[in-house]
């Protein structure tokens, strides 16, 4: 009888530890199953903060494609730059206050804008009372006064523009016109590359400038 209960009593305590063993075995199993499901959350979390991040960063790069499209609006202050122009100075469209401006946006490359540059001299040497200002994007000031002598405009002032400047005058191809008055406001933009377009668009916007 005392045989009988002593082995059921080390049955009861072998059963006891096993069942202590195996909850332990389970809570282990638990917690590991726990931190892999933090680990989980985890790059989760960081995977949709980086899609947001990109999300975000693409609907600010549509805005500015959007806002580029919008022409620039006559009679609206004129964005102001300062750039370095090709007698190593900086030049500033403040510079030009109280004068009739063309800004005329090329690029090193364009075959368009060197079709464009004998029409502008020529317009330069009828109409000397306009200043011209070349702000030719991809070039130093070094190669803007070799080339300015090359396209005989040394009446001309060439400068090199930032990205910054040709997005502020919204600057989507090249050559690109643009009429400052001499209170400093837009007076009209334009895709011209003849002399008699030229002559055309400047009288226009000046006229229209007048009527306003």
């Amino acid at each position: 009888m005392k045989k009988t209960i002593s082995a059921l009593l080390i049955g009861l305590h072998i059963l006891t530890i096993g069942g202590v063993s195996f909850a332990i075995y389970l809570a282990m199993q638990s917690q590991d199953e726990v931190k892999e499901a933090i680990g989980l959350m985890q790059e989760t979390k960081s995977s949709l903060s980086t899609t947001i991040a990109f999300m975000d960063e693409m609907a600010a790069v549509k805005k500015q494609e959007e806002a580029l499209l919008q022409p620039l609006v006559a009679g609206a202050p004129a964005p102001g730059f300062t750039l370095p122009g090709h007698n190593q100075q900086d030049v500033s469209l403040s510079d030009y206050a109280g004068k009739n401006v063309l800004l005329v946006f090329s690029q090193v490359g364009c075959g368009y804008c060197d079709s464009y540059y004998p029409e502008l001299k020529n317009y330069t040497e009828q109409y000397p009372e306009t200043e011209v200002v070349v702000l030719q994007y991809g070039s130093t000031p070094e190669e803007n006064r070799s080339f300015m002598a090359s396209a005989g405009l040394s009446s001309a002032t060439f400068v090199t523009p930032t990205t910054e400047v040709l997005a502020s005058y919204k600057i989507q191809k090249t050559p690109t016109t643009v009429l400052i008055g001499k209170k400093g406001e837009i007076l009209g933009s334009e895709n011209v590359v003849t002399f008699d377009d030229l002559v055309s668009f400047v009288s226009n916007a000046s006229t229209v400038a007048i009527a306003e």
